[in-house]
């Protein structure tokens, strides 16, 4: 009753000022726990900011919330003899009212609670530069989609000594990509278009107009569909232009590896389940392994590739594992394994 009641006597200057700083802290502690994937090591950063603003006496509007109400509750409902037995006059508390509580601790608090967390920490975060994300962002337009082009060198710069890393690093999509793919014209009839697939171990292939610019991409899913649609028919006049995608995602020649594989592989809105403001965006608690198991990224495996405007070739998860094993596994390394 003493605590609530102290903390109904603090000038309006006083208790903005009390929670701005409190908040300050509570929020800090959250941005803190962001620092670690461990939950004991998440549960002490959050105790050291909590435990500094409870004992510095600072305000914070929901611990008021029980604080106050239960000295208020105690004052209402306890007996002329309780106040008596602690050496007490009965009307010593008399200030311990809803009005003076919201109206000289709750209001002033909370607006001091939101200056300190929204503004001097959540704003002040927000504001802050950005560096470059190592995501692969996607730009739509009318007929294709592109994966941009980031090389990522505040990242380079960031990744220590990490000598495979860095080597892939060094490599671009024009470094192994097919330069001569198989390719296919929109009049092509879509029985030998499959069949020209499956002979050459493909899952699909772009499609280009007769001035050797890409106008769509066409896979074997396609073509199968468009069959189970029709009964199976041997007798379709279908030609690739009727099952082609035409919004298309497509790689610049020098986009480095490492991005690509990325995109590619890994869902980082699953994995790392926070919004542009970082806050948490998940009601379930997974450690890293496990959300990393669960964020495979439903992209297409194959992608046609572009330099100034027109397509130069192909590359394809295929030839990305194949540069893995190369790293992972050279060819002497390799002999020795299979011997």
């Amino acid at each position: 009753m003493h605590i609530a009641q102290h903390k109904l006597h603090h000038s309006w200057e006083q208790a903005f000022a009390l929670g701005v700083l409190c908040n300050l802290l509570v929020c800090l502690g959250i941005w803190m726990t962001f620092t670690s994937k461990d939950m004991l090591t998440k549960s002490f950063l959050l105790i050291l900011p909590v435990a500094m603003f409870v004992s510095s006496g600072f305000e914070h509007s929901i611990a008021n919330m029980f604080m106050v109400p239960l000295g208020i509750a105690i004052n209402a409902f306890s007996p002329e003899s309780f106040f008596i037995a602690h050496g007490l006059a009965t009307d010593a508390f008399a200030d311990l009212t809803w009005a003076n509580f919201v109206l000289h601790n709750l209001i002033p608090v909370t607006i001091g609670n939101i200056v300190g967390g929204a503004s001097l920490i959540a704003l002040a975060y927000a504001n802050k530069p950005k560096k470059v994300s190592t995501e692969t962002n996607t730009a739509i337009t009318t007929t294709h989609f592109e994966i941009h082009n980031h090389h990522l060198q505040n990242n380079h710069q960031l990744q220590g000594t990490n000598p495979m890393k860095n080597k892939l690093n060094s490599l671009h999509v024009s470094d192994i990509m097919e330069q001569q793919p198989l390719t296919f014209t929109a009049d092509r009839c879509i029985y030998q278009a499959l069949a020209m697939l499956t002979e050459q171990s493909l899952s699909a292939a772009p499609v280009l107009d007769k001035n050797q610019q890409l106008i769509g991409f066409v896979s074997e899913q396609d073509i199968l569909r468009l069959l189970w649609s029709e009964e199976y028919s041997a007798d379709l006049n279908y030609q690739l232009v009727d099952v082609m995608q035409t919004e298309i995602l497509t790689v610049d020649a020098s986009q480095p590896i490492t991005t690509l594989i990325e995109f590619m592989v890994v869902d980082k809105e699953k994995l790392f389940p926070v919004n542009q403001s970082g806050m948490l965006i998940s009601t379930q608690y997974q450690s890293y392994e496990q959300r990393l198991k669960a964020t495979s990224a439903h992209r297409p495996s194959i992608y046609p590739v572009i330099h100034n405007g027109k397509m130069c070739g192909i590359i394809s998860r295929k030839q990305l594992a194949q540069l893995m094993v190369k790293q992972y596994l050279p060819d002497d390394k390799l002999e020795q394994n299979v011997a």
